[in-house]
């Protein structure tokens, strides 16, 4: 889903995800300690509720913040993917360990190269 080229193909390839995980939101009081809603069934296998959870996490953050805020770390060694949840929307790295390494490598290119 990150890795998608539009607004679209994100939402497309996020709407399978929920189609495929959830089931009928409901209401419930099961622990006795007041009513909140589940987006899944009682006996879902761990997996899939994980799916559903961070199915439906990601779509109320995209929709609620924006399309583009999920993201891969600039850091072209680091794996991570993150949601963006900067006032701004223009973070660009996973940690500030990936924002400090990034750093340090374009100070050590500009000072190989001579570029004060």
């Amino acid at each position: 889903m990150v890795d998608a080229t539009d607004e679209h193909e994100r939402a497309a390839v996020l709407n399978a995800m929920l189609a495929s995980a959830t089931a009928y939101p409901r209401l419930t009081d099961h622990a006795g300690t007041g009513w909140h809603v589940h987006y899944r069934d009682d006996d879902q296998p761990l997996g899939r509720l994980l799916l559903s959870l961070i199915s439906v996490g990601t779509a109320l953050h995209l929709a609620g913040r924006g399309m583009h805020r999920l993201r891969r770390c600039d850091v072209t060694e680091c794996t991570v993917i993150f949601a963006d949840t900067s006032r701004t929307g223009r973070q660009r790295y996973c940690s500030q360990r990936c924002a400090n390494r990034d750093a340090v490598r374009r100070h050590r290119a500009r000072s190989a190269s001579g570029v004060s």
